[in-house]
């Protein structure tokens, strides 16, 4: 019996995931589709020396003289296929390989520092449990739901 609402659960957590994902896909493609101004203007140097017919062929490429529906079917099939492009700012690489050149750096930095914070809270949360009550108690939990409720971007500034 519990393993079947486990794997529930798990089936609607998958489920959350898939549709959450799928919601920050359309809304990608509906802010650079009604940002003002051409899509592809937005996307092309502001260089005088750039090429203006790269604008035709990316115009054509990106399936912009199509429908809407048309357009946002590519994107999400390209999107599917780990295919997003170039980028038109670093050299004509193509995003995929930017994203895995640095991945490795930013999987360690993310390994390193989750594991440190749960060793950290697990032996604060220890100590604290140990002392309830107490001074270190009433300060750890002061401070933990002090930087919980701080916004990350602006503890990320600071």
């Amino acid at each position: 019996m519990a393993g079947k609402s486990f794997r529930r659960v798990i089936a609607k957590r998958l489920i959350n995931v898939v549709v959450t994902i799928f919601g920050i896909m359309i809304l990608n493609f509906l802010l650079v589709h009604f940002m003002p101004g051409d899509p592809v203007d937005n996307i092309i140097p502001r260089d005088p020396k750039f090429d203006i017919s790269l604008k035709w062929r990316l115009a054509e490429k990106f399936h912009l003289n199509d429908s809407l529906p048309s357009q946002l079917a590519w994107y999400l099939w390209n999107a599917v296929r780990l295919d997003w492009g170039q980028s038109y700012m670093l050299n004509q690489q193509k995003v995929f390989d930017i994203i895995m050149s640095d991945l490795r750096w930013t999987l360690l930095l993310v390994g390193v520092s989750t594991v440190f914070t749960v060793l950290m809270g697990m032996a604060i949360g220890a100590y604290s449990a140990y002392r309830r009550g107490g001074a270190f108690d009433v300060g750890a939990t002061s401070i933990t739901l002090f930087f919980y409720g701080m916004p990350v971007f602006w503890l990320a500034i600071v």
